[in-house]
Order: structure tokens, then C-alpha cells, then sequence
């Protein structure tokens, strides 16, 4: 399977990040000497994607100025919110500008997480996922949607209302913000397109009750996060030290 579109959301508010990056909208912070967000797009055009739909919203100006509608010879287009649609309510927004029937990924425009894209697909392919997120594993059981998985790591439900009780530093598999999309899988969803809602303790348990067949792939990579000051600051050190750039 050939996946050559990516959808990102880069359309929050960023509040958690105001105190350190007031300026800009959070997936533009600067990080290891450029925007973020370059460096996760520079990235995934690495690995082969071509297409790239940006889900804009708060600053989008900054954004598109940047980017453009052609970058490193990938081409973007702007998903705009002209009020707030979520996490949920963005993906459904953006996803209308996809071909129907092709397959994409979806990356959260502040988190980066640089798993192999070619292993993703294949690994989707082969079990028929609809949906597939990738999956790191973490103690911290508030902040990122941890997932239930079957012997198969057929995800059998989500864990974002916090209520079953965990032991304390007990690792768990949790969702690394790289997921793989069937079109298909929307059907039913996509025409609600102007509705706000959260992809994960909304949109997904929904499509996890009407059948969806959900996926998770357990990977191993440096995740990383630029959602809160410590995260961000911690995200300068990683990059820089990994060497992530791709020219």
C-alpha cells in the first residue's frame, strides 16, 4: 500500500504553551532552530508523502506564509476552521479535500513521533485496519488516551475517561499521534463536517461502536511533545541530538 497524503492538525489554541510561545500558534514554536512543524513536515515528506492538508485555524496566517501551497515539492492545502471544530471536528473538515478511497495518515501538528511510514501501511494492509494508530509506551495515564488491546492489538476500547484504577508507574500502550485511515472508515462521519467534537473521547469510540475495525501498532521510537513548557524545552535537547532534520 502507497500512502502519499497526510492530514495535520495545526489549528489549536495552544494555551498550555502561551507562557513560553505567545506569538505564533504552537506547532510553529521554535524547536532546534526552526518552526516545529517544519520539522515534522520535512520528515514525513521523507518518508514519502506528497500531499499534505494542514487543518488551520488560530494565527493560520503565520502558517500559510510559511508553507505556502508547495513545499519541497509536496503539495499543501489549508483546511481552515473559522471557529474552533476540535480534534474530531478537524479531521472530519479536512478529510473532504482527500480523494475518496485513498488512504491517508493523520499527525497531530505537536507531537512527533518518526516511525517508519512504509512499515505502517504494510502493517495496516495485512490486518485490514481501518483505523491503526501507533502506540508508545507510558507511565503517565492522565495526559495521553491510553488503548485496550486483544491478543490480535485489535483495539477493544479507549481509556480517556481516567475511571478504571492503574497501579502507579505502570507502563501502558498509549496513542503516539501517527494514524493510518481507510477512507472508508469515515463513512457515516465525514458530512457532519462543521460539528465540533474531540477525536479521541468523542469520534473514535463512536466509530469503534459502529464497527470500525481499530488497530494499534506498538513502536518503539522517541516520542516526542511540545504540548507543555517542560515538553517543549525537552523537545530542543531530543532534536538536536537525534538529528532529525531532512533536507
Amino acid at each position: 500500500m502507497n500512502i502519499t497524503t497526510a492530514i495535520i492538525l495545526a489549528g489549536g489554541l495552544g494555551t498550555r504553551l502561551r507562557s513560553v510561545v505567545s506569538d505564533r500558534p504552537k506547532p510553529m514554536a521554535q524547536v532546534a532552530a526552526k518552526p516545529f512543524l517544519e520539522h515534522l513536515i520535512d520528515y514525513w515528506i521523507s518518508q514519502g508523502i506528497r500531499h499534505i492538508i494542514l487543518s488551520v485555524g488560530y494565527m493560520q496566517h503565520i502558517i500559510v506564509d510559511h508553507f505556502g501551497y508547495e513545499y519541497k515539492k509536496a503539495k499543501i492545502e489549508y483546511s481552515i476552521e473559522s471557529n474552533p471544530l476540535g480534534t474530531g471536528g478537524a479531521l472530519i473538515k479536512a478529510s473532504q479535500l482527500i480523494n475518496p478511497g485513498e488512504p491517508f495518515i493523520l499527525l497531530n501538528g505537536d507531537t512527533f513521533f518518526p516511525i517508519s511510514l512504509k512499515e505502517l501501511a504494510e502493517y495496516s494492509a495485512r490486518i485490514k485496519a481501518g483505523v491503526c494508530l501507533s502506540l508508545f509506551s507510558s507511565n503517565d495515564h492522565v495526559r495521553y488516551l491510553g488503548v485496550s488491546l486483544s491478543d490480535e492489538d485489535i483495539i477493544v476500547s479507549f481509556s480517556n475517561d481516567h475511571s478504571e484504577p492503574v497501579l502507579r508507574n505502570e507502563q501502558k500502550w498509549v496513542n503516539g499521534g501517527v494514524y493510518f485511515f481507510q477512507y472508508e472508515s469515515l463513512n457515516g462521519f465525514i458530512n457532519n463536517s462543521n460539528e465540533k467534537c474531540s477525536l479521541e473521547s468523542e469520534l473514535f469510540p463512536k466509530m469503534l461502536k459502529a464497527g470500525v475495525p481499530f488497530y494499534g501498532k506498538k513502536c518503539s521510537e522517541t516520542f516526542i511533545d511540545i504540548g507543555v513548557p517542560s515538553d517543549y524545552y525537552m523537545a530542543h535537547e531530543i532534536l538536536n541530538r537525534r538529528g532529525y532534520e531532512c533536507q
